[in-house]
């Protein structure tokens, strides 16, 4: 009976209407492990990919990556389901851990597509059921190709209020030309930067040092006036991760590791 529960319930997240590249379909989706600061596994970042490229910022564009994300979205709440299975059966847990947070990237001009958001709402709802938790990240720098940040501000309070929980990549320092952005920066929960954001080369010789305390500041804004969480992704090496128990961070993730599972 659990089985016949689990499996339905993630058969009605979305079921594709449209034919779908048979490329994503067998393509594995990688879950890059993600830390707390001490070091605990605690969950996995998936990045979706698009069924073409977003370069021509075309509505068009944008509603096939929609439908692509709906897929792969569907195959996240699936694996879901089959490790809340293992762990109530008692059998081997396969890919993502239960109780994991899930970091799911994406392009952020899917977010202004209703059905994709409906799909979103409804795959949050079923994958916290199973015990996880789900966010959705975005990157800052494609913000810029964003037409209308009031109806995108307005979508992303809308989907915190429906439980998806928001991360934003890369923030910006603040200056007079990106009002927009933080606008929207003010309607995340969280901020995920990278080493390299942070100044921090891949050896101590690449180290800028100016950078790092401009954004170590910017971080302390982030963390002290707007209660944001941090996250930093992509840590390459010793000397990186050298730096994870100084900065004010709740998790990091590593570029390669042998805790990375495939969806």
């Amino acid at each position: 009976m659990l089985r016949n529960n689990l499996s339905d319930q993630a058969a009605k997240v979305y079921q594709p209407a449209a034919p779908f590249s048979e490329k994503h379909e067998k393509k594995p989706l990688v879950g890059k492990s993600i830390y707390s600061r001490r070091g605990d596994l605690v969950g996995y970042s998936v990045q979706l990919e698009s069924n073409r490229s977003l370069s021509s910022r075309g509505v068009s564009g944008v509603v096939r990556n929609a439908e692509t994300y709906i897929v792969l979205l569907n195959r996240i709440v699936t694996a879901c389901a089959r490790s809340a299975l293992s762990s109530h059966t008692g059998g081997e847990v396969r890919g993502l851990g239960v109780e994991s947070r899930v970091i799911m990237g994406l392009q952020p001009q899917a977010l202004l597509i209703e059905r994709f958001t409906s799909a979103l709402t409804r795959a949050t709802e079923e994958v916290k059921r199973q015990g996880f938790g789900f966010c959705v990240a975005f990157d800052a720098s494609d913000l810029a190709f964003i037409r209308d940040f009031r109806e995108f501000r307005q979508v992303l309070y809308t989907l915190g209020d429906h439980g998806v929980k928001l991360i934003m990549r890369n923030p910006v320092l603040t200056d007079p030309g990106s009002d927009n952005t933080l606008v929207v920066e003010r309607a995340v929960s969280a901020v995920s930067i990278t080493p390299e954001w942070l100044g921090i080369g891949a050896s101590e010789n690449s180290f800028d040092h100016s950078r790092y305390f401009e954004q170590v500041t910017r971080l302390s804004s982030l963390i002290h006036e707007e209660a944001k969480i941090v996250v930093l992704e992509g840590v390459q090496n010793e000397w990186q991760e050298s730096f994870v128990s100084s900065l004010p961070i709740a998790y990091f993730s590593l570029r390669q590791s042998d805790d990375d599972v495939y969806v």
